[in-house]
């Protein structure tokens, strides 16, 4: 009984294997973050580097990317980016998650007191957090 399930496994594997057409397709990440604005061109791990490689978002309102693997953040949330090779049936997917900079300002005078008719240049400090 062994040996038949052995076999069967094997012969499942084979299957798999045929089906793909023997590619490999993964990314080394399971999950990235980026920011709104943020591009950035993910690079799969493929078996083949000749073959055509096909590209989609499941939430393009958040993250939208490009016929080359280029994701850009447009908004706050995530979305499941998945790339397939053309006419096969191997994919792999990455969480891209989309987060807003967090800022802080702070200037260079507590307080000020200006009279009408005058001016006065404040400098800012302004770090993303």
């Amino acid at each position: 009984m062994k040996k038949f399930f052995g076999f069967f496994s094997l012969l499942c594997l084979a299957l798999i294997l045929v089906a793909c057409g023997g590619i490999k397709l993964s990314f080394e990440q399971e999950e990235i973050t980026i920011m709104i604005g943020d591009e950035v061109v993910l690079e799969p791990v493929i078996s083949d580097d000749t073959l055509t490689l096909e590209w989609s978002s499941s939430e393009l309102s958040v993250v939208k990317v490009d016929d080359s693997g280029k994701i850009s953040g447009i908004s706050v949330g995530s979305a499941e980016i998945t790339v397939g090779v053309k006419d096969k049936k191997v994919s792999a997917t990455i969480k891209v998650i989309v987060k807003e900079y967090d800022a802080e300002l702070s200037f260079d005078k507590e307080t000020v007191n200006l009279a009408l008719g005058t001016s006065l240049t404040l400098v800012v400090d302004f770090q993303i957090i």
